[in-house]
């Protein structure tokens, strides 16, 4: 079978021993009479799942297996056991993805649910390579404002299951690559791996000071989608001598990079980012384990809102005057960004974050300087009016 001009692996079930990709067979009876009553009732749900999934969708696809053994019933189970609720306008997608076969065979309904979820859907470009440029050019972020920056990169490596469906062996080969991959990275970002089991508890503070997600995963996404499995088995976090950059291996992805800079300079902190992404992929790839990159989804995972350019940018800022305006968090669904709890919102401190989208690398920075600046602008005006 092939969509979209790609040739797709999959396992069809009938009242027949089905063979998967992991080495083990299943016996699957169907009958004709159970065909309807295995549908969720979705009555009392609003996630985009429930609404992108038909009968006839469902009939098509519930006797299908891709590769790694994922079945549509194991992709919308978490949707049908969470109704879902709406962040910054967006319903939850109700949705994880096994592998990366997930979206090929079960296209119908994933595409639906992405496009839902991102509206402006189309095939990313991958060219961090060209921000440093770009931001050369760029007028400094305002440090009256500016206190603090993220920028993470969401990446898994190819033909390995995603974290919904990994074995306990795919799981160890995927820390045991990074890890060695990590080790040749640039003297600038050299630093250690300390395994989830055995981290020292001053790494703990210190990745905890720095609000670097390392705990076991919560809300029901992660129990319900089987993404937290056997935790905390295969995982751990790299941490660079500086503590300017981590990475969480075997999270939520394969990879979570995360450049950290305490100041206003973006073009230093996306350089940190670009040079980890570009040497660890070069590390991964000679060592036969690539990044997961599709042309028409860009960089794919487990979930539907880290998909495209799988680049989320984060900024702590010091917003008193603007936060209390009436019309602040219309402001922030406008500008795309989604606000983090954060322990100083009381004194007008607020971490914000864009999440990934199917622009360009560039384009998002773009869109993330100018939503900063935007904010920056909104609490002059309102420190202006209020008096300081």
């Amino acid at each position: 079978m092939a969509m979209g001009g790609r040739k797709l692996k999959m396992y069809v079930a009938g009242a027949a021993v089905v063979g998967s990709a992991l080495g083990y067979t299943r016996h699957i009876f169907k009958s004709a009479d159970s065909r309807y009553t295995d549908f969720p009732d979705f009555s009392k749900h609003h996630n985009l799942m429930s609404s992108a999934l038909t009968k006839t969708m469902y009939i098509n696809y519930k006797n299908l297996f891709t590769p790694s053994g994922f079945t549509v019933d194991r992709c919308i189970q978490v949707g049908v056991d969470c109704p879902g609720g709406t962040v910054m306008g967006r319903r939850d997608p109700g949705i994880v993805a096994g592998d990366n076969e997930c979206y090929d065979i079960f296209a119908d309904l994933f595409d639906n649910i992405i496009r839902a979820y991102h509206v402006t859907v189309q095939a990313p470009v991958k060219d961090m390579e060209v921000i440093d440029d770009a931001l050369s050019r760029q007028a400094p972020l305002d440090p009256r404002y500016v206190i603090a920056l993220k920028a993470r990169a969401y990446r898994n490596v190819e033909n390995v299951p995603f974290s919904p469906a990994i074995t306990r062996a795919g799981r160890r080969l995927v820390e045991e690559k990074v890890k060695a991959a990590l080790e040749l990275l640039p003297k600038e970002l050299k630093g250690s791996y300390y395994p989830l089991d055995t981290m020292p508890q001053k790494v703990i503070a210190t990745l905890t000071n720095l609000e670097v997600p390392f705990t076991k995963l919560a809300g029901e996404e992660a129990r319900i989608g089987g993404i937290a499995r056997e935790w905390p088995d295969a995982r751990g976090v790299f941490a660079s001598n500086s503590k300017a950059l981590t990475v969480f291996v075997n999270g939520m992805h394969h990879v979570e990079m995360t450049s950290i800079e305490h100041s206003p300079d973006i073009a230093k902190l996306m350089n940190r980012l670009h040079t980890a992404d570009l040497h660890l992929g070069e590390a991964l790839r000679r060592s036969e384990a690539k990044y997961q990159w599709q042309q028409r989804l860009g960089f794919t995972g487990p979930v539907v809102p880290d998909l495209g350019n799988a680049l989320e940018l984060e900024v702590v800022m010091s917003l008193p005057k603007a936060a209390n305006d009436v019309s602040f968090l219309r402001r922030l669904k406008e500008l795309n960004l989604k606000a983090i709890p954060h322990a100083d919102e009381d004194r007008g401190i607020w971490r914000l974050a864009l999440k990934p989208s199917f622009a360009s690398d560039t384009a998002q920075v773009k869109a993330f300087i100018s939503a900063v600046n935007s904010l920056v602008t909104m609490e002059q005006a309102a420190a202006e009016a209020f008096g300081r």
